[in-house]
């Protein structure tokens, strides 16, 4: 299949971003007087909107929610950002695409204005024609039930700023998460995943991803993107 635009998502696609994401959940925690010492269990705030988790993992009310999203943002925004890591081969991944004339954006669970940071931290803003999240307001990300839900939303107002909304078959939706994938079959677009970044291969394969469009390397995800 021939691609005309790709989305990518950020967090364990694009960039490593583990440290930092996960230290800023402990940080949260921390305020309401949780103790999380082990970093890896906190490994699935990595996708779904901070609330989601919060709510799903702690029990917490959306009083409780309101308050850790804030603390989570007052870390992150302050260090947590700059604790992250492109993955090998991410760059020249990106200049194929571009030079194949492929539309790009960057399609995240995280607020667009972090997620435009966190480009330009690492040195790719150049690849995206734009970049989407869901909105910083706290009280809207309280109220979010379902990370697939959210992911939808973004997808289809990247799809419709790249004018690809009445042809979404031929745009792809890159991520290592369920979420992704499942955000990719209801907008219509075609699911990659790749098996490198925070979700297992059996989690792409059970939300739907083809096994012929999940990648264990940049090398690969471009093969896949650029067929």
């Amino acid at each position: 299949m021939r691609f005309h635009s790709i989305l990518f998502d950020l967090d364990g696609t694009l960039s490593e971003s583990a440290p930092g994401l996960t230290k800023s959940v402990q940080y949260a925690l921390q305020q309401q007087k949780i103790e999380e010492p082990d970093l890896n269990e906190l490994l699935s705030f990595i996708g779904p909107p901070l609330s989601v988790e919060f709510r799903r993992k702690y029990g917490m009310s959306d009083a409780c929610i309101e308050k850790a999203v804030l603390d989570f943002r007052v870390r992150y925004n302050r260090i947590g950002l700059f604790e992250t890591n492109l993955y090998p081969g991410t760059d020249r991944m990106l200049q194929a695409l571009h030079d194949a004339g492929l539309k790009m954006a960057v399609a995240t669970g995280k607020p667009t204005d972090m997620a435009v940071r966190v480009l330009d931290y690492l040195k790719i803003s150049q690849y995206f024609d734009g970049v989407f999240g869901p909105p910083m307001d706290v009280a809207d990300d309280v109220k979010t039930k379902s990370g697939a839900d959210s992911k939808q939303t973004v997808i289809r107002n990247a799809l419709a700023f790249l004018g690809a909304d009445k042809d979404p078959a031929h745009c792809a939706m890159v991520g290592d998460r369920c979420f992704d994938i499942e955000g990719a079959l209801k907008t219509g677009t075609v699911p990659v995943g790749v098996d490198f970044g925070y979700g297992t291969h059996e989690e792409l394969l059970e939300a739907g991803c083809p096994e012929e469009r999940i990648a264990s390397s940049m090398e690969e995800l471009t093969e896949i993107l650029l067929a």
